[in-house]
């Protein structure tokens, strides 16, 4: 399955939060915004096909709604996220928001059951307001801006929903997500802190939360705390530290005194990540993977780099000062890269038709973004981007010594 372009570029460190240097390299990858009647017509188009409501058999499983979003670059780990969550949750529906129409036509191409696509055209079309943000930041921080308006989107669009959880697209799943659930419960909202060791605390002045999983049921008070963090992603969402601010995610601070509903979710095993491996004892009992004493539900992949010709897999544990035992690499990396692989090698061998829109020399896409078609060859070829990608390494590690 076809991976997000140069995947094996630098993750810039985001507090938790994700950069692809990229989605700054983004060619061919833009598009021209088609005429607003065009967009007028596919976003009703959309809402028409959101807002069919699920017919589940008669006893069956209420569906549970997730939604996330990437573009072609990060489309295998997308697929793979996907993937992990349908093996343990069945009555699990995701909802992707295609950054790009490269990522709608794969996965249209694809055919993923349970698997709803919105184009980004359809998002823009229902909040107008976020056309100034799209010249005023960069790729990345137009991305985040999104977050919350993707779950506000259907909350108004998805019938007979009762919750919409929010899932970055690199976590990767290890059991049945329903003990999040359960400790949600009734709440409003449910969101987990970063949970850094002690000598990582410094890094909470980017975010107390983490935005790789959020949970919001369907009640005015829900929807009143996503409208606020609507506007102030529209105001600001850039990849800096200002007072109180970092992309997306420092503004989720305040949200337990904001939010008297609000869950801040205990499990241990819920979005384990480089950055709070330390935090906890990691146990294997019965050939499972325990946090402390509760089972590992997912693991948040961040910063994660596969094995490309000449280096070998990046797992971002290092900035973070954890060791690479083999609890770690057998129970979390290995699984994770074996399906990451496997999802990679068959979005490879799927043609893509590239939409009109995208720039004539863009003709089909291969594993790791390599784009075949000549005169764009050599711009992704990983033989030509392994100084970048080296480079991007050696700034992490400046990084760490110099903000961690």
């Amino acid at each position: 399955m076809l991976s997000f372009g140069p995947t094996g570029l630098e993750r810039i460190r985001r507090g938790g939060r994700h950069t692809t240097l990229a989605a700054f390299v983004c060619l061919g990858c833009r598009r021209t915004m088609p005429d607003s009647a065009a967009r007028r017509e596919r976003s009703d188009n959309m809402a028409s096909l959101d807002s069919t409501p699920t017919k589940d058999p008669i006893g069956g499983t209420v569906p549970e709604h997730f939604c996330t979003y990437f573009d072609h670059r990060y489309l295998a780990r997308g697929v793979t996220m996907w993937e992990s969550l349908k093996r343990h949750c069945p009555a699990a529906e995701l909802h992707v928001l295609c950054l790009t129409p490269a990522c709608e036509e794969i996965l249209s191409g694809l055919g993923l059951p349970d698997v709803h696509l919105i184009p980004l055209d359809a998002l823009e079309c229902a909040f107008p307001e976020l056309t100034p943000a799209r010249v005023d930041r960069n790729t990345v921080e137009y991305y985040f801006t999104l977050t919350p308006y993707l779950p506000l989107y259907l909350l108004d669009r998805v019938e007979a929903t009762r919750r919409i959880t929010y899932v970055d697209a690199d976590l990767f799943f290890f059991g049945d997500p329903q003990p999040i659930f359960d400790e949600v419960a009734e709440a409003s909202i449910g969101i987990i802190e970063h949970r850094f060791p002690e000598r990582l605390q410094a890094l909470e002045r980017r975010g107390r939360f983490n935005v790789g999983w959020l949970t919001f049921r369907d009640d005015a008070a829900a929807r009143a705390c996503l409208d606020r963090w609507r506007g102030q992603c529209l105001e600001w969402c850039h990849d800096r530290e200002e007072p109180g601010r970092f992309a997306d995610q420092k503004y989720l601070d305040d949200w337990p005194e904001r939010v008297p509903s609000l869950r801040i979710i205990e499990h241990k095993g819920a979005n384990v990540a480089p950055w709070n491996l330390d935090r906890f004892e990691l146990v294997e009992r019965e050939g499972k993977l325990f946090v402390g004493t509760d089972a590992l539900i997912f693991f948040h992949a961040h910063g994660f780099e596969p094995a490309t010709p000449g280096a070998g897999r990046f797992l971002n544990v290092e900035p973070y000062g954890v060791t690479e035992t083999p609890l770690l690499l057998e129970q979390i990396f290995d699984p994770y890269t074996r399906a990451l692989d496997e999802v990679t090698k068959g979005l490879a061998s799927a043609p893509a038709r590239v939409p009109p829109s995208e720039p004539e020399g863009l003709r089909s896409l291969r594993v790791h973004g390599r784009l075949r078609a000549q005169g764009w060859r050599r711009v992704w070829d990983w033989r030509w981007t392994r100084g970048v990608r080296e480079a991007a390494r050696l700034g992490l590690r400046k990084w760490r010594e110099g903000r961690a």
